[in-house]
């Protein structure tokens, strides 16, 4: 019985530890809210976008522009389902929205190179039957051995996030 009152008091402490992120990247972006989410899509270069990927479904929560640091991180370890939000508030986050994340590579390009690991968005509010919806955002190689920037809704960690994936977040 102490054991476990032991255990269980330990791992709440541990709520309150602060966790560093595995891998972190900083970019300081202007997210243009006057822009439409075709337009942020457009500037951002992608040539594949989930019909799912529509304003009605990631409506802007602002309006202007604002400039935000958004940073890409790994948490390093695999996370399952809304492990990877508590984590990322932990870490002192909050989930980067769609819009920001596509100011983001918008200004770098590069981000989402050929073998860079792909991006989540979990920022963005989408809820649908199947529950909260994230956005991956992610370069492919097809048959022809060219590069395809993709930008899909899927699960929110249905199946959980393998330590490879970034993570977008705005610090707190």
């Amino acid at each position: 019985m102490f054991q476990r009152m032991l255990a269980s008091v330990f791992v709440s402490l541990l709520c309150f530890l602060p966790i560093s992120p595995a891998f972190a990247e900083r970019y300081t972006v202007t997210v243009d809210y006057s822009q439409s989410l075709r337009q942020m899509i457009t500037n951002a270069r992608f040539d594949d976008v989930g019909p799912a990927v529509k304003e009605e479904n990631f409506p802007r929560m602002e309006k202007g522009k604002i400039v935000v640091a958004v940073e890409l991180i790994s948490i390093d370890q695999y996370v399952v389902g809304d492990e990877a939000l508590k984590k990322i508030a932990l870490m002192g986050y909050r989930p980067a929205t769609l819009h920001e994340t596509l100011a983001m590579i918008a200004a770098d390009p590069t981000l989402l190179n050929k073998s860079g690991p792909p991006i989540i968005a979990l920022g963005s509010p989408w809820l649908n039957k199947n529950g909260h919806i994230a956005v991956i955002l992610m370069r492919t190689a097809t048959k022809a051995e060219t590069s395809i920037r993709m930008i899909y809704p899927i699960g929110a960690g249905v199946l959980g996030w393998h330590e490879q994936v970034r993570f977008a977040v705005v610090p707190k």
